[in-house]
């Protein structure tokens, strides 16, 4: 599909094509270490595996296990640790230009006893050298589907960053990859500039996570992270008919959450209190969570001890929130008055 093919979704909406952009593949490990996969669209820039599953010999639960072609093949990132980047040649070892290839380490491939997930993004082909922030950035950016990757080799401090997308970012999840490493840090545009989240903890928002400073602007975001070493940014804005990064308050029982304009394929939910980051996607099923922030198997059921649900339904226009068992919602995802915010892609 071409990069400027768009779609009317059933609201009149246009927007682009969802699997020109992201995609999802769901498959069953097979412990071959010369692995291709060649369905996507699109050559990714980055994609995010999780085995679902814990599986034996070995036993898990295993770790997320993130690769970028900013930072290079079998270099791996943990949403679920604070450590710095770990050299892996038995991960994701080539960006294809319709897939990946991968080896048979246990987060990517080790057997038939393990099924996995890979959550997919394009960002761009081309690499821009931007000199807009106190420091220089490099920038690989999507503004067709509101979605860039920067990278900084150099903080020390509190530093503007320019980022080179058409519109303010809403969304930045940031990570030093190097120097040690450091926590996922979260800037949220309903959370406001001097809040943020961690993605590697279930912790309320904090002023103590404020790594942002200020808000994004057009141009740069603000980033403040002691110590040197390579630095690495996702950057998401909203894009009419196919992502939308929100934020909505929950209602305690069963509840529909709609205006996104499309029907969201994946959708990534965080309480502005305590509580994990779920994700949800309609290939592995509306009950199938698995928590950003833990290395957890994927949760298949529909209830917590038959007191708290974790189970979301698709919409046309959003997502509902769905009761089955109790009558107590999950703290997680609709508690009630609590705020909870997201990122959602078509």
């Amino acid at each position: 599909m071409g990069l400027n093919k768009r779609l009317i979704n059933q609201e009149g909406v246009s927007g682009p094509v969802g699997t020109d952009h992201f995609d999802i593949i769901t498959y069953t490990g097979n412990g071959n270490n010369n692995r291709s996969f060649s369905s996507l669209d699109f050559s990714p820039n980055w994609v995010w595996f999780k085995n679902r599953s814990i599986g034996s010999s070995p036993s898990g639960p295993f770790s997320h296990s993130l690769y970028d072609t900013f930072r290079g093949t079998e270099k791996e990132l943990k949403t679920d640790s604070n450590q710095e980047e770990q050299n892996n040649t038995d991960g994701l070892t080539n960006f294809d230009s319709n897939g990946f290839t991968i080896g048979d380490d246990p987060g990517t491939n080790f057997s038939n006893q393990h099924t996995y997930v890979a959550w997919c993004w394009k960002a761009s082909n081309t690499t821009s050298t931007n000199y807009q922030g106190q420091i220089t950035s490099y920038t690989n950016v999507n503004d067709d589907a509101g979605f860039a990757i920067v990278k900084t080799t150099f903080e020390g401090g509190a530093r503007d960053i320019g980022h080179g997308m058409a519109s303010t970012p809403e969304l930045i999840i940031g990570k030093k990859y190097g120097g040690g490493g450091g926590n996922w840090s979260v800037y949220h545009k309903d959370l406001g500039n001097n809040q943020g989240l961690l993605l590697n903890s279930s912790s309320a928002v904090n002023s103590a996570y404020d790594y942002y400073d200020e808000a994004p602007t057009s141009t740069t975001f603000k980033y403040d992270m002691s110590g040197s070493g390579g630095n690495i940014y996702y950057l998401f804005y909203s894009v009419d008919g196919y992502q939308k990064v929100g934020s909505y308050s929950g209602t305690g029982t069963t509840s529909s959450f709609t205006g996104f304009g499309f029907e969201p394929r994946w959708i990534m939910i965080k309480s502005a209190a305590s509580g994990d980051w779920w994700i949800f996607d309609n290939v592995r099923g509306n009950n199938k969570g698995i928590r950003a922030n833990l290395s957890s198997q994927e949760d298949t059921t529909d209830a917590d001890a038959n007191t708290n649900e974790y189970r979301i339904n698709f919409l046309s226009d959003g997502f509902q929130y769905e009761i089955d068992n109790s009558t107590n919602a999950s703290s997680a995802l609709n508690a009630h008055n609590v705020t909870y915010i997201y990122l959602a892609i078509a």
